[in-house]
């Protein structure tokens, strides 16, 4: 036996090695690795970076700590102990353990295994199993926030042949849900409750404050991540978002919110200082673009060749299949919709491939496939400036536009993509289409089952299943056509295989080869109708190769001949003949071919290939012939694949007889000349031209070419002729000179415009700005009243408002602006979570004093007590003299005399050097018969005493006193008890008044006519104030119309305030009412033909104003002849 030690040293070395030298040129494979399979693999580390893990998964862990141990009588280096960390903590649980692949409950592992686990908590112990290795992990060593396996193997040769590959299923994060806010963190794998919490986490995330998310986004958006689908006929629901994601802390954290998000269609849009989070889903418009709010132009682009898929592609970790990569595949392969599609895309398989961290169901990663693709096909974007409305809006958003410039006369669905707001208050908005009957879940048939299995052996691998072959053909942009084989296959289920070898030949002996990461491969251009050999074998990450795969297919190819050309003529010329035809309207046309012969019917020789685009005519000029003799033509036409069509009937045509000399020819040349002039010209002569030099010599006062000035351009032109080709000849009288070209009248002109905002800070909506100018002169904006063009300081929230000014040309000012209504800007945002309480401060020094009673009764004083120690707990003395107690004594009859002493207590620090002070003793009790009390005057002087009952001249001063019936004056106090009611009965006899000081009584309950008489001091009770309308008003349009002012006074208490209030007018008179205290509505209603409207205010200390508004809501002329307003301040 060997032990742990040698195991050790090798594997150690081997991982320095391997991460110093290898570090940067693996990184791109690790990354490949751990996303799925790779996180099963155990890591040796003290910087390796610990995952988070959300939802469940299986993962390997990092050793943090390995020793090896001897045990006395035993081995050498029979122990071997590791700390294996799992996961960021706290998580609910780490079940399953697996060594080697193998349970931990597999009967080999007896006698040989501990394994402690740790969740992770903030607070949890350090593990005795390892401290036991006494290789310096302590009870220092407590991981506290990491969730890990505290590991003690104990050496068998017949069970371990090297350090051990270690698993376990991790039930991941407990995570905060907003909908139940005061509930504890609990396991979830909702995918929006672990996107907050990676934004909120400071360990491993964003660190955010609670205070920066939206919850009520997040709430509804983990109510959509809930919903349930039956995945397949007869199947029970299930969901499609769940989270089971293992996270690299040392990745981007935005890639990995990347992920996150796409396990689940979110959106993350920050809107007013918070992040929400949406689903995509099927949804509803909530605004509506239209000239009306957009600005300028619009822009569109199409669907995008690259971004449109026919065959989506998703991977995902199957935990059916230990949590070995799987695919899913939409649409199926042969399906009507990937029939469709290919159809459309031209035969064209578009396929795009996914890796989804987070999904391990295989329904939910078909049906992401299903969406993805559906959106690819529907990736219409537009874009364009809209007015401040667009703020209101969040990406994701589901909006309508209208436009005519595209056509869209009906309103069109779009999403939000992106908004921009600009210096000038306007907003950039990017849309994309949108189509919500895509997120109807797809009913799929079963997943294939997956048998329980053991990972596969990595020197032995499994080879690609299901190959199969097929050929293609397509018509370049040139015309060419172009054959293609392609060759698919199933991947193989070994979790090792990370590539494949693809060979192919066409005699089945020459193979060519190729590598690749994906399941499919094409060779394009293949050779028209050869038959293609394939064979294929899965590459394992260890370079590890499987048995290949054959298939055979042959080739595609064009065999259809062209058309003939059409058209045909044959023209004769000296020594030469001109043919004209039209190529064929074949897409694949090449050229046409020219035969000749010297006899009809005869032998024809190819002369010629003329190319030239399909349905196009064509010509060509045969020279160098012999005069006056006949020739003959034939024609075919042949495509890019070699395919030609029969010949064509033949046409004919005799070459010219030889030339002979004629006489010169006359040359002519019809001159222009040009001249400026405010008046009209008479025609110019002279002028000469001289045909050898091609030179033009222009009469006096005119130019060959036009000169420079303002008036109006004259031209005027001659003809030239001379016999021959040389020789000069001067002008007769030119034609009469004509205006070529003049100065136009001034055009009206254009309109200038130009938008820009105003701000102002209000506490609640403002009413939309009025007024206000713009000068194009000296570019100034005045704003309207109340409102700035730049923002105002302040804490109020910013509203702005958008106008256009317009005028026509370029100097002037607009002062009839019309303005939009007034939205938020910006605005203060929440105040953040108060901190956590800081730790207690030390304790400070106690003080405590109290009376001490002497237990013998005697006439003189006793001696002042004393002590060695008092307990502050307790509030007992230690070494306290004789007969002195804390409680007083008890006298049940006869005469005595009792005394009674002030004590103090103080300590220098806590628990530290006390001061023990004891006052002289006074007669603090004395019975002679009746009761009496005396020589209290020390205990009277101390105001703050509540230690003794005290009687001074009849009256109480301290304490209580506690009888069944009291008798003052002749007058009986009384409480009678019925059941569970008292009753306080003052006698009615000698009583004649009953004072009770303000607000000393704060309930109180009189019964029905038990007071005949009842006065009440002024102010004491409020009476309403009231206003009245004093003549009706009119007013037309949708206009806000002031009815009423009401002014009152108020001590700030709760006011009640009731409107009465009638009206009628053309239309249904349908008004909606508002009411401002003091500039602010606190409430508003709607009413046809009047009503009553009643509500309640707190107003301010002193003088209020109810400031009474209406609008109409159809737009006709409305009259409120009466309205009456009361105001009632409510008292206790």
């Amino acid at each position: 036996m060997i032990g742990w030690l040698p195991i050790l040293a090798i594997f150690a070395a081997s991982m320095a090695v391997s991460y110093v030298m290898t570090q940067r040129a693996m990184k791109k494979a690790k990354k490949a690795a751990d996303d799925m399979a790779g996180v099963l693999v155990n890591k040796e580390s003290n910087i390796e970076p610990i995952p988070v893990i959300y939802g469940e998964r299986r993962v390997g862990g990092v050793r943090v700590f390995v020793s090896t141990k001897d045990v006395s009588g035993g081995d050498k280096n029979e122990f071997l102990y590791i700390a294996l960390a799992m996961a960021e903590g706290e998580v609910e649980s780490i079940t399953n353990i697996h060594i080697d692949d193998e349970p931990i409950t597999n009967a080999k592992f007896a006698g040989l295994v501990t394994i402690n686990t740790h969740t992770g908590s903030d607070d949890q112990t350090y593990d005795s199993l390892l401290t036991e290795a006494n290789a310096g992990w302590t009870s220092n060593h407590r991981l506290r926030g990491v969730a890990y396996l505290a590991i003690r193997l104990k050496w068998d040769e017949d069970v371990f042949s090297g350090m051990p590959e270690i698993t376990g299923l991790v039930k991941g994060r407990k995570l905060y849900d907003p909908r139940t806010p005061s509930a504890a963190a609990a396991y979830s794998n909702n995918p929006a409750l672990c996107i907050r919490d990676y934004l909120t986490n400071a360990r491993y995330g964003k660190g955010l404050p609670s205070s920066a998310i939206n919850d009520t986004l997040f709430g509804s958006a983990a109510t959509d991540c809930d919903e349930s689908v039956i995945f397949y006929q007869g199947a029970s629901g299930g969901k499609l978002f769940e989270c089971n994601a293992v996270i690299q802390t040392d990745e981007e954290l935005f890639g990995n919110l990347e992920k996150l998000l796409m396990g689940c269609r979110g959106f993350l849009p920050y809107s007013q200082g918070l992040y929400g989070l949406s689903i995509d889903k099927s949804g509803t418009s909530v605004f509506a673009f239209n000239t009306d709010n957009m600005i300028g132009g619009i822009s569109i682009k199409g669907e995008q060749k690259e971004d449109k898929f026919n065959r989506v592609i998703a991977k995902f970790a199957n935990p059916d299949v230990d949590y070995q990569p799987d695919e899913a595949t939409w649409p199926d392969p042969g399906s009507d919709e990937e029939t469709s599609f290919l159809a459309q895309d031209n035969g064209t398989l578009l396929v795009e491939e996914l890796t989804l961290d987070t999904i391990t169901n295989y329904y939910a990663a078909r049906d992401m496939a299903r969406v993805i693709l559906l959106r690819s096909r529907n990736s219409l974007r537009t874009s364009f400036r809209a007015t401040s409305e667009a703020l209101q809006l969040s990406v994701a958003d589901i909006v309508t536009v209208q436009h005519p410039t595209p056509g869209w006369t009906t309103p069109k669905p779009f999403q939000v993509e992106n908004i921009q707001l600009n210096y000038d208050g306007t907003c950039d908005v990017a849309l994309i289409e949108y189509d919500p009957s895509i997120y109807t879940y797809d009913l799929s048939a079963p997943q294939t089952s997956y048998p329980d299995t053991d990972l596969p052996d990595p020197n032995s691998v499994t080879p690609p299943t299901s190959l199969v072959t097929s050929a293609s053909t397509s018509v370049a942009l040139d015309g060419t056509i172009v054959t293609s084989v392609e060759v698919s296959w199933t991947a193989s289920l070994d979790s090792f295989v990370s590539q494949y070898d693809v060979q192919w030949s066409t005699d089945n002996t020459n193979f060519e080869s190729v590598v690749t990461d994906n399941v499919i491969f094409t060779v394009s251009p293949a050779i028209a109708g050869a038959t293609y050999y394939f064979k294929v074998r899965a590459i394992n990450s260890l370079g590890v190769k499987s048995s290949f795969v054959s298939a055979n297919q042959g080739s595609a190819g064009d065999s259809i001949a062209p058309a003939l050309p059409t058209s045909l003529s044959a023209t004769a010329g000296y020594k030469s003949i001109s043919l004209e035809w039209t190529n064929p309207a074949d897409k694949d046309f090449s050229n046409v071919e020219v035969y000749r012969a010297t006899l009809s019917g005869g032998t024809f020789a190819l002369v010629a290939t003329v190319g030239g685009g399909w349905s196009a005519n064509a010509e060509f000029l045969n020279g160098g012939l012999a005069d006056a003799t006949a020739f003959f033509y034939k024609f075919k036409s042949v495509d890019y694949s070699g395919n030609k069509s029969a010949f064509t009937a033949e046409v004919t045509a005799t070459t010219n007889a030889a030339a002979i000399n004629g006489s010169d020819g006359t040359s002519t040349f019809t001159a222009p000349i040009f001249r400026r002039s405010a008046t009209a010209l008479s025609a110019p002569t002279g002028g000469t031209f001289n045909f050898g030099t091609n030179t033009l010599t222009a009469p006096t006062d005119w130019y060959t070419a036009v000169e420079s000035g303002t008036d109006p351009i004259y031209q005027a032109t001659f003809q030239f002729s001379v016999s021959g080709d040389t020789g000069t000849v001067t002008a007769g009288t030119w034609s009469t000179p004509v205006i070529i070209a003049e100065n136009g009248v001034n055009g009206t002109d254009g309109l200038s415009t130009f938008t820009f905002s105003v701000h102002r800070r209000y506490p609640s909506a403002p009413s939309t700005p009025t007024g206000g100018s713009y000068n194009f002169t000296s570019n100034t904006v005045t704003a309207p009243t109340d409102w700035f063009e730049e923002v105002p300081s302040g804490t109020d929230p910013i509203y702005v408002s958008t106008t256009k000014a317009q005028i026509s040309g370029a100097t002037g000012t607009d002062s009839s602006l019309t303005w939009s209504a007034p939205v938020i800007l910006a605005q203060n945002g929440i105040d953040g979570n108060p901190g956590d309480p800081g730790d207690p401060g030390a304790a400070g020094p106690r003080n405590a004093d109290g009376y001490l009673y002497y237990s013998v009764s005697q006439a003189l004083a006793p001696d002042s007590p004393s002590a060695t120690s008092y307990n502050f707990v307790t509030g007992s003395f230690g070494g306290l003299t004789a007969n002195w107690f804390t409680t007083p004594p008890t006298n049940t009859g006869g005469d005595a005399k009792y005394w009674a002493t002030y004590w103090h207590v103080t300590e220098a620090t806590f628990d530290g050097t006390q001061t023990r002070t004891f006052n002289t003793p006074f007669n603090s009790v004395q019975f002679d018969g009746l009761v009496t009390f005396t020589n209290l005057d020390l205990e009277l002087d101390n105001a703050s005493s509540t230690k003794i009952t005290t009687i001074n001249g009849g009256l109480l001063k301290t304490g209580t006193i506690e009888a069944d019936r009291v008798r003052i004056d002749g007058v009986g106090i009384n409480v009678v008890t019925n059941g569970t009611e008292k009753t306080l009965i003052i006698g009615d006899d000698g009583v004649t008044t009953v004072k009770i000081n303000d607000l000393a009584v704060t309930q109180g309950k009189i019964a029905n006519l038990a007071v005949n008489t009842l006065q009440i001091a002024n102010q004491a009770v409020t009476f309403p104030d009231f206003t009245e309308l004093a003549s009706s008003v009119t007013w037309g349009g949708t206009a806000v119309q002031n009815i009423l002012t009401h002014t009152f006074a108020s001590s700030g208490a709760d006011t009640e305030f009731a409107i009465t209030f009638g009206a009628g007018g053309s239309g249904s008179a349908s008004l909606v009412f508002y009411v401002y205290l003091n500039g602010t509505l606190v409430k508003q209603q709607s009413y046809t033909y009047g009503g009553v409207m009643i509500g309640a205010i707190t107003p301010n200390v002193g003088s209020n104003s109810l400031l009474i508004k209406a609008k109409t809501l159809s737009g006709s002329t409305v009259t409120v002849p009466l309205c009456y307003v009361r105001t009632l301040e409510l008292k206790k």
